[in-house]
């Protein structure tokens, strides 16, 4: 009787009065906390990467920690021979991420020397950025949305992301409890973005225009009504059938809407992504001269460094603004020609002024070389 009570007392007893269990529950949660420090998308992009690695060099479960710099500096030569500046990098922060959460930092200066002679050789233009979407290219994405309950949720998709700049991960993760819609705007909280994992939170106000070829905050609110949402996550799959999805819908299909409607809309390019949308947001704001301040808060970017890489106006667009430098020429004495050599130049505003002036000034030392010499001017 006594051991059925002491083995009763084992089940319910505080882990603390058991230090080694104690322990070990406080490790695994360290472990889940240290995890947490980076995105699921970014954890998810480590463990492919981590996983590349140890094919490449042999290493099997449990990897004996840490791996040899000689090793790792080796790993990355072979990538910069046959992947992308970006492949590296990725590589990179993987190797070091994992060491550094199993308690066995890598010298990671060393590393990163590495990593920086290869970017120094190869240089750091990035292979592949995702085109922006502009206002046109949108208005004819949502005009290929039907009717039906999938064009709908696509509509609004579409109008939100870009006119509010989401992430395909914001879009996947907002809820109806996150929006807010009056007559004159719909406000968004987003819970955690991938530059705010603190989970602090952020709010976006998204204006209604009614004018204008599309307006985010009808889109959402049609659907809404359509899919009958009261609870739960906003976006959703929809089966062929019409039926709803009682899930979120996953960043990936985000990112297959927006393709699917550029290629449907008879854009020339099919390599448009989730990330176009807000890409497409800055470049458009950048074309309408909208500050960088206020594209970065839109954004909701912590260095403008980062909006400035978001600003995907081509030469020829940059070129164009600036125009305005160069002033029309006007109808008078300015359009009279000059021989220099054999070339005929047109006298611009600047070259006249300058005529008009020298000879005024030539004009005042005649008028002062007659005065002295008792002469007087006529």
């Amino acid at each position: 009787m006594a051991q059925e009570i002491v083995s009763s007392a084992e089940t319910y007893i505080a882990p603390a009065a058991r230090p080694e269990q104690a322990a070990q529950a406080a490790a695994e949660r360290a472990a889940k906390y240290e995890n947490a420090a980076y995105s699921a998308n970014t954890q998810r992009a480590y463990n492919r990467a981590w996983a590349r690695f140890c094919v490449w060099a042999g290493l099997v479960d449990p990897v004996p920690l840490p791996v040899p710099l000689e090793i790792v500096r080796a790993y990355l030569t072979h990538l910069a021979d046959t992947k992308s500046l970006s492949t590296v990098d990725l590589a990179a922060a993987a190797i070091s991420a994992f060491h550094e959460l199993a308690g066995q930092p890598i010298a990671i200066h060393e590393l990163w020397r590495a990593r920086r002679g290869i970017r120094n050789t190869l240089g750091t233009a990035a292979k592949r950025k995702a085109p922006p979407l502009r206002t046109d290219q949108i208005a004819k994405m949502l005009d290929v949305c039907g009717l039906d309950k999938t064009g709908i949720r696509d509509r609004a998709i579409l109008a939100l992301g870009f006119s509010a700049g989401l992430r395909r991960s914001e879009i996947a993760n907002l809820t109806i409890d996150n929006v807010e819609i009056d007559a004159q705007k719909m406000r968004l909280k987003i819970r955690r973005s991938k530059s705010d994992q603190a989970g602090q939170g952020a709010e976006l106000v998204v204006e209604r225009t009614p004018r204008s070829d599309f307006c985010a905050v009808a889109a959402v609110e049609a659907w809404i009504k359509e899919a009958e949402i009261f609870d739960g996550a906003l976006f959703r799959a929809v089966n062929k059938w019409g039926y709803l999805n009682h899930s979120k819908i996953s960043g990936e299909a985000i990112r297959a809407i927006v393709r699917n409607r550029a290629i449907e809309a008879g854009l020339k390019r099919d390599d448009f992504r989730a990330h176009s949308l807000r890409a497409g947001l800055a470049t458009s704001a950048f074309d309408l001269g909208i500050s960088l301040q206020a594209v970065s808060k839109r954004l909701r970017h912590k260095n403008p460094r980062t909006t400035q890489g978001y600003d995907r106006r081509t030469a020829v667009e940059d070129a164009a603004e600036f125009r305005e430098l160069y002033p029309e020429r006007v109808a008078d004495m300015a359009t009279k020609l000059i021989k220099v050599g054999e070339t005929v130049m047109p006298i611009d505003d600047a070259e006249l002024k300058r005529l008009i002036r020298e000879a005024e000034e030539a004009r005042l030392k005649v008028e002062a070389r007659l005065q002295s010499l008792g002469e007087k001017t006529k």
